[in-house]
């Protein structure tokens, strides 16, 4: 884990410099957010899993085998599928540490973020290229990292 600390460390700094300077949320939001972020984390993490093993195997939403998911292993979309699965472990090793507010919690979820954005840049720039998608992607990041930041604090 302490190479993981060390590279997260080296991708935040120059982050950090530049939310440093945002408007601060009220002690309260923050507060809720970093109660309420362990058990986000579970959810997501447990139907991020669930949803993805029944992508592997086949498995539609009405409970049949399906061809959809069969020319989304093969090509580009199996990138989506790991990332997303990778994202729901991460996502479930992250709750101890967050109901402990310790910073592995916070490297982890920050993580979750890192893989997110590279699995959303991949797929908009190899299945649905557009100008709006890029756009949408890069106004989610400043908000997810304006979030992520405020409440890094929290977390020793």
């Amino acid at each position: 884990m302490d190479v993981l600390d060390a590279q997260t460390k080296k991708l935040i700094k120059p982050l950090e410099k530049m939310y440093v300077k945002a408007p601060a949320l009220p002690i309260s939001v923050k507060e809720f957010i970093v109660t309420v972020s362990p058990w986000v984390a579970l959810i997501l993490g447990v139907l991020s899993v669930a949803a993805l093993a029944f992508a592997i195997f086949g498995l539609g939403a009405s409970g049949v085998i399906a061809g959809p998911q069969v020319f989304a292993l093969s090509g580009f979309g199996i990138v989506p599928i790991v990332a997303g699965l990778v994202s729901g472990i991460l996502m479930l090793l992250a709750f101890k540490p967050l109901q402990k507010r310790t910073l592995k919690g916070w490297n982890l979820m920050f993580w979750v973020f890192v893989i997110s954005l590279v699995s959303s840049l991949f797929s908009s720039l190899t299945l649905m290229f557009n100008v709006l998608s890029i756009a949408y992607i890069i106004v989610l990041v400043v908000i997810e990292l304006y979030f992520l930041f405020q409440v890094k604090s929290y977390y020793k």
